[in-house]
């Protein structure tokens, strides 16, 4: 059985631009019609495309499924699942990290609203400082952020786990991002 390109857009439900997009990134090769060169394509062409639109699904790209439809399938099949596993593990274990320094910043957030008017300390984890600036009563020094640190506070989503902090002396205050050693 073979079928156009608008049956197989109805029958998956999905649009021709896609369709032909696939065969543009040589994933789908529909045969073409004799006497009008209109693409025909077979039952296995819409198993392909499936996996296909299963493999985005999962987030890989059309690359990644181009070179896994086309080379050594099942090596290349594992390999990208692997990959993707590793991946996904990456931004989980990110994304849980995330969700506790979100719930210590609502924590922090709350303690002081009901720390204003009022003055008692909490006990917090170790951090590690980036100094920027000395100051006194609302004047303030030269920011001095080295271009390492720099590097290190802007990577990537780094700056999220970054608070700004005032340290207290007696003849002035220094300004600083403090990261908490555990987000380290």
């Amino acid at each position: 059985m073979f079928y156009s390109i608008g049956d197989v857009s109805k029958i998956l439900n999905v649009s021709k631009e896609m369709i032909r997009y696939y065969e543009k990134q040589g994933a789908l090769k529909p045969a073409r019609k004799e006497n009008n060169n209109y693409r025909s394509y077979s039952t296995m062409d819409i198993f392909f495309l499936m996996e296909m639109i299963r493999y985005q699904a999962l987030g890989l790209t059309t690359t990644e499924i181009n070179q896994l439809l086309n080379n050594n399938y099942m090596q290349s099949y594992s390999d990208c699942l692997s990959n993707y596993h590793k991946k996904l593990e990456k931004e989980i274990t990110f994304k849980l990290v995330l969700k506790d320094r979100i719930k210590e910043m609502a924590d922090r957030a709350k303690t002081s609203q009901l720390n204003i008017n009022h003055y008692w300390f909490k006990n917090v984890d170790e951090h590690e400082y980036v100094f920027l600036c000395k100051g006194k009563d609302d004047c303030y020094g030269e920011i001095e952020l080295t271009k390492e640190n720099r590097n290190i506070m802007f990577a990537g989503q780094n700056f999220t786990f970054f608070e700004s902090m005032v340290i207290f002396n007696e003849e002035d205050e220094n300004w600083v991002y403090a990261i908490n050693t555990n987000y380290k």
